[in-house]
């Protein structure tokens, strides 16, 4: 089944039309939080890792993530992740948002986005020219395994529950480095107060 049967997929706009940065004569009016392809590793939006830009024209709604959306990179890794509180973040134009029919479908699609089966996919599908930057039209097009309901939601989950031990344990890590960070850094004070006597 193609992905275009089950899914709404939607590319993003070119960040240059809408960031100051890039229109330095215009006004700001107003600030957007974009996501990048750093925050969308494993499966979940890292926050510590979106991206901050002033726009100077309003962003249409359909270029902002809404909950269940599936943003995907269209260049390797591929990476992807679901979007669960991180509505009304700016997808630029190197990321889809795939929008299922069916929201039961949301969880078996990321995981999908995660397997050898959906690269090997790709490389069957795409030709070499394309495979380093897919169109929106590729990903449309690409045909994807549709096992029965039951499957879907399982193979979803599992991964899902797998998602969700990874971003604890990022969170887990990155408290961890902060804190031997701040220990390190009161180390270096305390050893420079103790030469100073």
């Amino acid at each position: 089944m193609k992905l275009s049967e089950i899914a709404t997929v939607t590319s993003g706009p070119l960040l240059s039309r809408y960031s100051k940065e890039k229109n330095q004569a215009k006004p700001a009016v107003g600030k957007i939080d974009v996501i990048t392809p750093r925050c969308i590793g494993n499966g979940y939006v890292n926050l510590n890792e979106v991206g901050h830009d002033e726009t100077v024209r309003e962003i249409p709604e359909e270029f902002l993530s809404q909950k269940g959306d599936i943003i995907l990179q269209l260049s390797r890794p591929y990476s992807s992740a679901l979007i669960e509180d991180e509505e009304g973040l700016l997808y630029p134009s190197y990321l889809v948002s795939i929008r299922c029919n069916d929201e039961d479908d949301r969880l078996y699609l990321l995981s999908y986005f995660h397997t050898g089966h959906f690269l090997e996919n790709l490389d069957r599908n795409t030709s070499s020219s394309l495979r380093s930057l897919l169109s929106i039209n590729a990903m449309k097009n690409l045909e994807i395994p549709y096992p029965e309901k039951e499957t879907r939601l399982e193979l979803g989950r599992g991964f899902y529950k797998a998602v969700k031990t990874m971003k604890l344990a990022d969170e887990i890590f990155s408290l961890e480095t902060v804190l031997i960070d701040r220990n390190i850094r009161n180390m270096g004070i305390e050893e420079e107060e103790t030469d100073a006597e």
